[in-house]
């Protein structure tokens, strides 16, 4: 066993990076589960450069490579997830990207239309 400078043994667990993780296949993905229509959507949205005819097996693999290399921001995306979690709320709920609180206010705009008529 290793020895610290106190003295003492120590064990420590190498930590992964994440771009160790990005190297290693993921088979947990299950991309081969979806069907073809949405993997040629997945490819037209980011465009990705490919042959015609290609089949299934092919496609999920060329959008399994692109999905890998796709950067995150961990603490941004978990920062994101867990206040829609905490404010029971989901990305489709924001149909309008400049009101934050679109299904919160319904009440309020209309209270406040309301208010603007009456005072003219």
């Amino acid at each position: 066993m290793p020895v610290d400078s106190s003295g003492h043994g120590s064990k420590k667990r190498k930590r992964k990076d994440s771009t160790d993780r990005e190297r290693s296949h993921d088979p947990l993905l299950g991309l081969e589960q979806l069907q073809m229509n949405t993997l040629r959507r997945y490819k037209k949205y980011y465009k990705l450069q490919t042959r015609q005819g290609l089949s299934k097996a092919q496609l999920v693999e060329t959008v399994n490579k692109h999905f890998i290399s796709m950067p995150v921001n961990e603490k941004e995306a978990l920062t994101y997830f867990i206040y829609m979690v905490k404010t029971n709320r989901n990305r489709l709920d924001n149909k309008d990207a400049g009101n934050v609180n679109n299904n919160n206010n319904s009440d309020e705009s209309s209270r406040d239309s309301r208010m603007k008529t009456e005072n003219k």
